[in-house]
């Protein structure tokens, strides 16, 4: 037990409400068992730690897990009820009607002020009530004028419809009373946080990972993913991030100093300290992590894997991470991979423990365009795994200096990396050594979890704040 533990082991115990739409989250409770959370799961799923496979909300959870529960999100198709409230509280639903429509223009406006009214609006509609209007469809037509001019109006009316009912479902939801609501992201989890605020008091916390906007496929869903994180960084106590350069761009546009935290995402390095660096055999085996989808941008690798095997024929090449996320993309990156002829030397291994893989790489890469988790190429690195990696979102920060960086969508930029290190044994030590010292030092999960700690008990005033960054 840490000393800042002992010191509180008397106090009351903080309640916090963890909201998430896909991020991970035990390993953040295990290391807090003084913290009684509420894990609220929007959609019913999670993401289990460093793996990139799903898992149910129903797998067991730490026991200072008090209670879970599910946000649930309606299909595309969902069959709308009519309500009953036209006819029972008339005036009320018209006079919600005209709130839930004036505080929506001002959230689309950037203006998050008349927020409140609207989410008590939402708590009166049922959607039946929103979708089957005629001012709604009037309305509508206005913003598929604004928004996306270029599509077929039938078209853009069921994608807005289906991404709406998502919406409206999380403003239509319950959250519990709790000293601190920590949303995992900005978009839908920020929202419920906001929610949760507005509905009972206390804190709110969101850890801004930039996984929520990549769920907003859509140029007007992208649009309302905005205000909606600006409508939770106006609402929240503390945004935190998990680099100082996504900070420091959040202040440029407008977020206070004082509201803006840093404190890395944490792995377990004791889970991988043990892991020595692959004695070299005359084979130089390069793996890329993470889950085979767009964002991965795995074709780039496998075109860089080809510039490699012409010029270092004893290389292999791995890609490990799930192939169920993106069927479609797979396809193509396997059809890729005969095309270039790489079928002897370049393997799709699917989802693995970490800890198995790690020991079978000399280089890990990650050719990302986006990285909202760069859990992956943190646990490469803390088993002393050299890396080759993308100048995208937070990994320049982890990565200069004891690593190789590229810029994304850069094949021979990516190949002459993976180049350079696969020649020289020496430098994949030595970058490896140094890799393994700065995860030890600044990312490891016990000092990570602490910062929360304090940041929690701070806002919830059962603790007196440590000063973040």
């Amino acid at each position: 037990m840490s000393a800042d533990t002992e010191r509180i082991a008397g106090a009351e115990r903080i309640k916090v409400c963890l909201i998430t739409s896909g991020s991970p989250f035990r390993s953040l409770i295990e290391a807090l068992p003084d913290v009684d959370f509420t894990v609220l799961a929007i959609g019913g799923h999670v993401i289990q730690h460093g793996t990139g496979r799903s898992g149910l909300l129903s797998a067991p959870l730490p026991a200072n897990v008090v209670a879970a529960d599910t946000v649930a999100l309606p299909s595309a198709s969902a069959e709308l009820l009519r309500s009953s409230l036209w006819w029972r509280l008339p005036r009320n639903v018209e006079r919600a009607w005209q709130d839930a429509t004036d505080g929506y223009e001002a959230l689309l406006h950037g203006d998050w002020e008349p927020f409140p009214r609207l989410y008590r609006a939402l708590r009166l509609l049922e959607a039946q009530d929103i979708f089957a209007s005629q001012r709604y469809r009037a309305s509508l037509k206005r913003y598929h004028r604004m928004m996306a001019r270029e599509e077929p109006f039938e078209v853009f009316a069921s994608a807005w419809r289906a991404w709406h009912l998502r919406l409206y479902a999380v403003l239509q939801s319950e959250p519990p009373k709790a000293d601190v609501y920590h949303a995992l992201d900005s978009g839908l989890a920020g929202l419920l946080g906001v929610c949760g605020k507005e509905e009972h008091g206390g804190a709110l916390v969101v850890t801004e990972d930039g996984s929520a906007v990549l769920d907003a496929d859509r140029s007007f869903a992208q649009a309302v993913f905005h205000r909606l994180q600006g409508l939770a960084y106006g609402y929240a106590d503390r945004v935190v991030f998990a680099g100082a350069q996504e900070r420091q761009q959040q202040i440029l546009s407008g977020l206070p100093p004082d509201r803006a935290s840093v404190i890395p995402i944490g792995i377990e390095t004791d889970k991988f300290a043990h892991l020595a660096p692959r004695i070299y055999d005359g084979m130089i085996r390069v793996g890329l992590i993470g889950p085979v989808t767009t964002t991965r941008d795995v074709t780039a690798f496998i075109a860089s894997a080809k510039i490699v095997a012409e010029t270092l024929p004893n290389t292999e090449f791995e890609i490990i991470g799930s192939l169920q996320e993106d069927p479609a993309y797979v396809a193509s990156c396997r059809a890729l991979v005969r095309e270039l002829r790489l079928e002897s030397c370049l393997a799709f291994v699917g989802a693995k423990d970490p800890a198995d893989y790690l020991s079978r790489l000399d280089i890990a890469a990650s050719t990302s365009w986006e990285e909202a988790h760069p859990s992956a190429i943190l646990e490469a690195m803390a088993a002393g795994v050299p890396v080759v990696a993308t100048r995208t979102d937070g990994l320049p920060e982890i990565v200069e200096g004891c690593g190789e960086l590229v810029w994304p969508r850069d094949v021979q930029g990516i190949a002459d990396a993976i180049i350079r290190l696969a020649r020289d044994e020496r430098l994949r030590r030595e970058t490896g050594e140094r890799a393994k010292q700065r995860i030890r030092e600044h990312y490891d999960q016990k000092q990570c979890a602490e910062k929360v700690r304090h940041l929690y008990g701070f806002l919830s005033r059962k603790q007196p704040e440590q000063v973040l960054s």
